[in-house]
């Protein structure tokens, strides 16, 4: 056979594929092993003999010093920083062993864009401080860590799960910041929060009751109604009305579509968490509702600093069986204060109906794009209905600029 027609010779895919899972360095070692003894026994060349036993002492000591390095591992896991979905944070692992191991790669299976892999190489109580990227929002304990170990010629590789002792891992959703807000502002209430919603009644005219919060001043409580009802209630002017943010999370498991952090429920958390940054930000109050497990009902104010608690309530839900229309008539029932309503739904579902006076951001995903993330959908706006704003996001959408016209 000449070069030309050996170059021709090609394996088939399965050939291949067998060669792959079968060859490898131990086994070709093993078969050195057996045919330098055959032809030494048959042949009697003390040199075969010598090579033999050279060869079969290498392959014990590859097959019998992984399962020693394992042996008797443990590994301790915390959480070094705050970890958020997109973000990067530290995880601090801590090994123990009752001897000196060597070259033990540990891998840490997490939600991550690459599993968290280091190599330890040391007596008990090493520390190493990964830090890594999360994917999406969660919480996180595992009880086993994977080890593996070539050690000492790299020919043989044992790998094992050993005890993982380890705190919670929180990852918070992902808060990006939004560029507007979806209901009309004036820029003489930006600092103040305030913002004309209608232009019915005179300043100083008593348009609407609330109940008493703390910090009102008693000057503006409406003493008459108050003694009625037996309940300290609050004068409002409707003109200048501070915006209420009602936020009403759908857990239902039909609203869940999709995959990972792409999935249109993800995608809502991470829309409600932007969206109460930016109330904050501009001095609206917010109130958060979620119908979950566990079940969510925050109120948060401009001046409250930090939402983290939020965030942590946020990162332990998951969906369930529920009437997202019913736990809408319940939040609006418990938050007659409310002058915006953010909802959200899938679009082959029917709005749900508002108060009147009430401004409704309906948030709405397409069903299709989310089911099916291959599918290049035509992107396209909704028309506003009355004193309801729809939303249509796509699993593409960039929720950054969601509201730049507003």
């Amino acid at each position: 056979m000449d070069a030309s027609n050996f170059n021709r010779i090609q394996l088939s895919p399965k050939a291949i594929a067998w060669l792959e899972q079968h060859l490898n360095v131990h086994r070709v070692i093993m078969l050195l092993c057996l045919a330098c003894f055959f032809i030494a026994w048959n042949r009697g060349l003390a040199l075969l003999y010598g090579l033999f036993s050279f060869l079969l002492s290498l392959l014990i000591i590859s097959y019998i010093m992984p399962y020693l390095q394992l042996r008797s591992l443990s590994v301790v896991r915390s959480q070094a920083s705050r970890l958020q979905s997109g973000e990067y944070g530290e995880i601090q692992y801590r090994v123990i062993s009752r001897s000196k191991h060597h070259q033990v790669e540990l891998i840490d299976h997490l939600p991550t864009e690459n599993n968290a892999s280091f190599v330890s190489s040391a007596r008990t109580g090493l520390v190493t401080l990964m830090t890594l990227q999360f994917n999406r929002r969660g919480c996180y304990k595992g009880e086993a860590i994977q080890a593996c170990s070539a050690y000492p010629f790299g020919i043989y590789r044992v790998s094992r799960l050993i005890p993982l002792d380890s705190q919670e891992l929180i990852v918070y959703p992902k808060v990006v910041e939004l560029s507007g807000f979806p209901f009309p502002t004036d820029s003489k209430y930006a600092n103040s929060g305030e913002s004309p919603l209608t232009e019915s009644g005179e300043e100083g005219e008593c348009i609407s009751l609330r109940e008493y919060r703390r910090g009102d001043p008693l000057k503006k409580v409406h003493w008459a109604s108050s003694a009625r009802l037996n309940r300290l209630l609050i004068r409002e002017n409707e003109r200048l009305k501070r915006p209420h943010l009602l936020i009403i999370l759908n857990c239902d498991t039909s609203f869940q579509v999709g995959s990972d952090q792409h999935a249109s429920f993800e995608v809502a958390i991470v829309l409600a968490a932007s969206l109460v940054q930016k109330s904050m930000n501009i001095g609206v109050d917010c109130r958060i509702i979620a119908d979950a497990d566990p079940r969510i009902d925050v109120s948060l104010s401009p001046n409250c600093g930090s939402f983290d608690h939020l965030l942590d309530a946020l990162a332990r839900i998951s969906t369930n069986r529920s009437d997202y229309t019913a736990s809408v008539n319940n939040a609006l029932k418990n938050a007659p204060e409310s002058t915006l309503v953010a909802t959200f739904r899938l679009d082959d579902q029917t709005p749900i109906g508002m108060p009147e006076g009430v401004l409704h951001i309906d948030f709405v995903m397409d069903k299709k794009s989310f089911s099916s993330p291959a599918t290049l959908a035509k992107q396209h706006r909704l028309p506003t209905v009355g004193h309801r704003k729809p939303f249509l996001i796509f699993p593409t959408t960039r929720l950054e600029q969601l509201f730049d016209a507003y």
